[in-house]
């Protein structure tokens, strides 16, 4: 480990989506950078910023990857699973109370 100008990571994203019968729950790889202070970015602009790219989303054959990107980022289901996993791996693992 060293640290760099850029620390891109990448960890599983889990998604809970709703369906009519119920919901179905996937998982798919997603690869984030770590903001520096000096980059946080207003909510709306978060995953703008975070969000590299993404390995193992089941979509349809014509579906080029950066609209992949742009749906995942969309749709309620996958942009909170994407939120959440950016700060499992990074917030939550680095709390003060986490070190004691």
């Amino acid at each position: 480990f060293k640290l760099t100008k850029t620390n891109n990571f990448k960890t599983q994203v889990e998604v809970v989506t709703p369906l009519d019968d119920g919901e179905h729950k996937w998982k798919f790889r997603a690869e984030f950078r770590i903001l520096v202070r000096d980059d946080q970015p207003d909510v709306q602009d978060f995953l703008d910023k975070v969000l590299v790219s993404v390995e193992g989303v089941p979509v349809e054959d014509d579906i080029q990857p950066d609209e992949v990107i742009h749906m995942l980022k969309s749709r309620p289901d996958t942009r909170n699973a994407l939120v959440s996993a950016y700060n499992k791996a990074v917030v939550k693992k680095n709390q003060t109370s986490s070190l004691f």
